[in-house]
């Protein structure tokens, strides 16, 4: 009889008509009757596509949506039970165009996108079919809608629903849209990166107070209350760390191994240069401790390893940023600036870059105040991946060796040696840090700045003469030409001339008062009485006496000559 009337465009036209809540629940409830219990208008609806004008009316009757009318959404897609055991989704196009059209709910009275998004990740986390449920979802471009909106939702709650089904959709093998277009939203966030979802000039976030709670974990459950009353800025640096704390979580396995092919796959989309766009010196120190913990996991697969070494595999998440480049004059993404006239191949992906160490040496210069970056250079100095970190106290040797292992601080060190795979770069790189710490003079900087200084010097020193003590295969790796180098030039002040272009990291062409400031007739002086000197002499002093006892070859330059031709004439 409905169909001799006009069919599903009656129903549809008392939809367009309601004028109060009431009406608009009975139209809704009509059409859903009628769908449900006609196989011919099911068939028009499906025929017309006419799910999609009814999203549209319900858009356009935003404030007067509630619970039941969402309620009975669910009942005409045919998935208001979620929780029962055969959960699939029976109507593929009314799903497609009212519930992944996540605009319509968007906004509206009650909060409903909340009860939208726990259904969704029902259907796609708890449910006995949620395996074929995830394939289709994805299919719909779910998490591009939802990055479309996460910026602008208000509640706490809502926001920490949405990481949760976000993580949901790229766990395990997620699609490659899915896994850059999440890259590319967490670049958006950065301060200057235009075209993204802030907006703010290139400023300093370093100084911004955050109400974020010290995060151990990389466990997906997320507490937003930290947001309630933030500043813009301060906004945008929670929401980008609870990214990275997700992306970082999917890194591991449910048995907390590394998930050796989201890795790579992290690798493949993003790039290993991805995770350096969040160590950059404007940064919040919590969201470089973030970008750092990424790095390391994914720098603990051997080949990623060897790839960061070399440089190779980055930039892929400047893909099918084309649009934003050419609808700009000029536009700065990442902090860097960018032209319109730049041909297309330039800032497509490269096969090759900088060296990935050496990139990491100039960005981590500037955060030499972070206690938590040397636990984390630890980590990656010996392959470890880090899921768990210490908390925001000063560096303590037994306890990172502790949770770097799984082991007890006063086992015996051979029943962790077999774990350690040292890196030779992050050794250097660590000895860098040490150099910069010795010699580093800031306009304003207190005695608690000072005295941490000192203890990470002295620590960092300290570790790296354990590992040394503790294992006899990892000296030649100490002994070597970089190594050795990096651990004299401990000694010096950074801005005398190199004594090998391993030390033009600090030569790059910007202003050395901006890190190291070397104008300072005393500092050379002051770098003698400093408490890591000493144990910088006897490390030096043990790999020069140990060295004495191996046999001398032509390949190798005996760690002597090495430990003079560093000091030249300041011996």
């Amino acid at each position: 009889m409905i169909d001799s009337l006009g069919g599903c465009s009656l129903l549809l036209g008392l939809i367009s008509m309601a004028q109060d809540v009431e009406s608009l629940y009975a139209g809704v409830k009509a059409l859903v009757c009628v769908v449900k219990t006609d196989r011919v208008a099911q068939a028009e609806m499906d025929r017309r596509r006419a799910y999609q004008t009814l999203a549209m009316l319900l858009r356009r009757k935003k404030n007067m949506l509630n619970s039941h009318i969402l309620h009975l959404i669910f009942s005409l897609v045919g998935t208001v039970d979620s929780a029962s055991h055969s959960s699939t989704i029976p109507n593929i196009m009314a799903f497609q165009d009212l519930l992944c059209d996540i605009e319509v709910w968007h906004e509206a009275p009650g909060d409903l996108q909340r009860s939208l998004f726990e259904h969704l990740y029902e259907l796609v986390a708890e449910s006995s079919e949620k395996r074929s449920n995830l394939n289709l979802v994805r299919q719909m471009r779910l998490v591009q809608r939802l990055l479309f909106i996460l910026p602008a939702v208000n509640s706490n709650q809502t926001r920490g629903l949405m990481l949760n089904l976000l993580g949901a959709l790229l766990l395990a093998q997620p699609d490659q849209h899915d896994l850059l277009a999440f890259g590319q939203f967490i670049v958006s966030t950065l301060p200057g990166s235009g075209g993204g979802v802030n907006n703010t000039t290139m400023v300093s976030e370093r100084q911004v107070a955050l109400q974020e709670r010290p995060s151990r974990s990389s466990q997906t459950s997320f507490d937003h209350s930290d947001m309630e009353g933030a500043t813009d800025s301060a906004t945008f640096i929670i929401l980008r760390n609870r990214c990275l704390q997700l992306l970082h979580s999917l890194l591991f396995t449910s048995r907390n191994n590394v998930n050796t092919n989201f890795c790579e796959e992290v690798a493949q989309v993003l790039g290993l240069d991805w995770p350096l766009l969040f160590l950059q010196s404007q940064l919040h120190s919590t969201t470089v401790v973030w970008g750092l913990r990424v790095l390391v996991v994914l720098c603990s697969v051997p080949a990623l390893l060897n790839k960061f070494r070399e440089g190779v595999c980055s930039g892929g998440w400047l893909q099918d940023t084309d649009l934003v480049l050419q609808n700009r004059m000029t536009v700065v993404l990442a902090g860097c600036q960018l032209g319109a006239s730049i041909p297309k191949r330039e800032y497509r992906i490269e096969t090759s870059g900088p060296p990935g160490f050496h990139q990491l040496t100039w960005l981590l210069q500037h955060h030499v105040d972070v206690s938590q970056i040397y636990f984390l250079l630890m980590a990656l100095m010996m392959g470890q991946p880090v899921k768990l970190m210490p908390p925001e106290s000063k560096l303590d040797l037994l306890n990172a060796w502790s949770l770097l292992f799984g082991v007890a601080a006063n086992q015996p060190m051979s029943t962790v040696m077999s774990k350690i795979t040292l890196v030779p770069e992050a050794v250097t790189l660590m000895l860098t840090t040490v150099r910069v710490l010795l010699y580093s003079h800031q306009k304003i900087v207190t005695s608690d700045i000072e005295c941490d200084r000192v203890h990470y010097a002295v620590n960092i020193i300290q570790f790296l003469f354990l590992v040394y003590h503790s294992n006899p295969h990892l000296m030649p790796i100490f002994m070597g030409q970089e190594v050795l180098t990096a651990l004299a030039n401990t000694l010096f002040p950074a801005t005398s001339e190199p004594p090998t272009p391993a030390d033009e990291v600090f030569h790059s062409g910007e202003n050395p008062k901006d890190v190291l400031e070397g104008n300072n007739p005393n500092q050379e002086a002051s770098a003698d009485g400093h408490p890591a000197h000493k144990f910088v002499m006897d490390f030096i002093r043990f790999i020069i006496v140990d060295s004495l006892s191996l046999p001398v070859t032509a390949k190798a330059t005996p760690p002597l000559d090495i430990v003079l031709e560093c000091s030249g004439d300041m011996v």
